[in-house]
């Protein structure tokens, strides 16, 4: 590499400078101004879904709905990443 434009369109050739420039650039890359305020953006969006609905979506998982749902995946299968079959967990 041979350079960079820094933000101020300045040309940078040093390997610490550049390494600045990087750095500087994907950290404002991947940050946010105001990480918790969503409300402009949610404003726009209809809101299609009950209080109701919603209350029954984000509850904590019973043990019950847990167990029947390990029992009805084929034992073969690895549900995850991990490569445990639902064989070792239905034992």
């Amino acid at each position: 590499m041979v350079g960079l434009h820094d933000k101020t369109d300045t040309w940078v050739t040093g390997e610490k400078e550049m390494e600045k420039v990087a750095v500087e650039y994907f950290s404002e890359l991947f940050t946010t101004t105001s990480p918790n305020d969503f409300t402009d953006l949610l404003d726009g969006i209809p809101t299609v879904i009950s209080e109701t609905d919603n209350a029954l979506l984000t509850r904590p998982a019973l043990e019950e709905e847990v167990r029947a749902a390990l029992f009805l995946m084929n034992p073969e299968k690895a549900p995850g990443p991990d490569g445990m079959t639902a064989l070792f967990f239905q034992k």
